[in-house]
């Protein structure tokens, strides 16, 4: 739901399950349970691709950057 799909690749840094079948979701947390080195994979490659793409100076980058694009400035503001 939301952005979760953006922050999450299927099979690579997480498992997604459609919203509202908590059949799925059960399979996926018992699929991660019993595989220990599935579970550590996607562990590392999620944190990995948390801490590149979701960062705090990544996110105040890009919304400086609208800000100013919204001010009808070019590169940073200040």
């Amino acid at each position: 739901a939301g952005g979760i799909p953006d922050a999450i690749e299927d099979g690579v840094t997480g498992l997604l399950v459609p919203a509202g079948d908590p059949d799925a979701l059960a399979a996926a947390i018992r699929r991660v349970l019993a595989d220990p080195v599935l579970r550590a994979r996607l562990a590392d490659r999620g944190r990995r691709r948390v801490e590149t793409r979701f960062s705090v100076e990544r996110m105040v980058g890009g919304n400086l950057e609208i800000y100013g694009e919204a001010l009808g400035h070019d590169g940073a503001i200040g």
